[in-house]
């Protein structure tokens, strides 16, 4: 009877080609998809306008370091804000540096100045980027302004002073991803968050399918076989989406193979028990918004 009732399932799959798509294919289109998107690794040459309304010869070594830095690629250098505020509206520029009128006034007189930086933060990658090598450029520029000023005081050599100034210095060291890239993380989160989500448009179809069915089997038949028949597909599915990753796209997995099976195994039961409450609650396919995106 249950070699009956799966053998029924999965006529009823191949006669809906998109539950086949959406179990097998979007998992895979969404790897190579975003593995090409996040292809360079790192973020770099960050569209930036700078806008120095003081130009002098401190400001000037501010715009210099910027221009040295890989993060970031000058797009212009303007001179006024509202230009500048131009380049930012029309996404010409993701991030703007505003350096004052009264900067080296400041420093000299003050002991500090501010420098305005505007980040456009529609993109959270690109905002974390430009917020910390923008704050790393600033500080190696305060750090030299400092030594400078220390090495006239006591007429000492710059770098002595600068050892004085900043005594403690960082060795980085990046355990898992030295090269501090997106490729090896982002793409496999997004890989197997559509699989998640085919997975449910599938198994929900299935249910909602039995709506409009002469029913032949009981309901316990009916759910033991769905479940057995999408658990053993989706973990079909997600051995080949691992071996995508891991043998054909070149993005090791370091986990425990045993344990990362078992866990998607365990995890595609309670995403085949919430789509099957899905279809059971939805009565009919137009009252549900997952028809809605299944089907239209």
């Amino acid at each position: 009877m249950l070699f009956k009732i799966l053998r029924r399932e999965f006529f009823q799959m191949l006669q809906d080609p998109r539950r086949i798509l959406f179990l097998f294919g979007v998992s895979i289109i969404y790897l190579i998809f975003f593995e090409l998107l996040y292809l360079p690794n790192t973020v770099k040459k960050i569209p930036l306008v700078i806008y120095d309304a003081e130009n002098t010869k401190l400001s000037r070594e501010i715009v210099t370091d910027f221009l040295d830095s890989d993060s970031f690629k000058i797009v212009s250098q303007t001179n006024s804000e509202e230009s500048m505020m131009n380049y930012l509206h029309n996404k010409e520029a993701l991030a703007a540096i505003e350096i004052p009128a009264n900067f080296s006034r400041q420093i000299y007189l003050e002991g500090s100045a501010s420098v305005l930086c505007i980040i456009d933060g529609t993109n959270i990658i690109t905002t974390n980027v430009i917020s910390s090598s923008t704050q790393e450029i600033l500080n190696a520029v305060s750090e030299k302004f400092a030594a400078r000023r220390l090495s006239l005081m006591l007429g000492v050599n710059e770098n002595s002073a600068l050892q004085k100034i900043s005594p403690v210095t960082t060795n980085l060291r990046v355990l898992g991803n030295p090269i501090q890239g997106y490729l090896l993380f982002f793409p496999i989160g997004l890989a197997l968050a559509a699989f998640q989500q085919g997975l449910l448009f599938a198994v929900g179809a299935s249910v909602i399918h039995e709506h409009a069915e002469k029913r032949e089997f009981q309901t316990w038949q009916l759910l033991t076989s769905k479940i057995i028949f999408y658990w053993c597909s989706t973990f079909i599915s997600f051995v080949i989406t691992i071996l995508m990753i891991e043998k054909f796209r070149d993005l090791p997995i370091r986990a425990n193979m045993s344990a990362f099976l078992i866990l998607g195994g365990t995890y595609a039961f309670s995403i085949i028990a919430f789509g099957i409450l899905c279809g059971v609650v939805s009565r009919a396919q137009t009252d549900t918004a997952l028809h809605r995106i299944l089907f239209y």
